[in-house]
């Protein structure tokens, strides 16, 4: 498990720019509809689009690493974002930005036609029980969480299991300096 802090702020004003090429003023008219698309904002997006190809970056050593062992196609990787975007409306609130925190699989030997998008409402509490599933275990019936293995195992796209149509979130005060004041 590998837990990178990058994509957190604080970042260098200008990095996106200075170290991915990303120029802020490519960026106009792009942006959600509730931020100004001013230059300050253009500039943090610049940045924090940097952030994710940094990121995007160790991925692929990781990556080059399991291959050069001969473990990468019998390796799950498991992509996936603790909260939204960390931007207005994002962090600690519940607007759709907020919560709607990426999650991306890749398992070779155990996904059954990879490259779907799936729509069930799946959260970070279902993982531990697909990697039990995955090795092999039954999951703890108290355990809270719900396997992913028949959403890995189904060839079909969209919804899988109609009875993943939630998850629960709420506001979170977590971080002093998220808001401060």
């Amino acid at each position: 498990i590998v837990g990178p802090v990058g994509p957190h702020r604080p970042f260098p004003v200008g990095s996106g720019k200075i170290q991915w090429g990303i120029e802020p003023d490519s960026l106009k008219g792009k942006l959600p509809a509730f931020i100004p698309d001013v230059p300050e904002a253009r500039q943090d997006w610049s940045d924090t689009l940097g952030e994710v190809l940094a990121l995007d970056y160790d991925v692929g050593v990781i990556v080059d690493e399991l291959q050069k062992a001969g473990e990468l196609d019998n390796t799950m990787i498991v992509l996936t974002g603790d909260n939204g975007a960390n931007m207005p409306r994002g962090k600690t609130h519940c607007y759709d930005i907020a919560v709607r925190a990426p999650m991306m699989i890749r398992w070779p030997a155990g996904i059954v036609n990879p490259g779907r998008v799936v729509d069930d409402f799946v959260a970070q509490i279902d993982l531990v029980p697909t990697w039990l599933e995955a090795a092999g275990l039954t999951p703890p019936a108290e355990m809270d969480g719900r396997s992913l293995m028949p959403l890995l195992k189904s060839d079909k796209s969209g919804v899988i299991d109609a009875s993943r149509d939630h998850v629960v979130v709420g506001r979170e005060r977590h971080e002093a300096s998220v808001r401060p004041d």
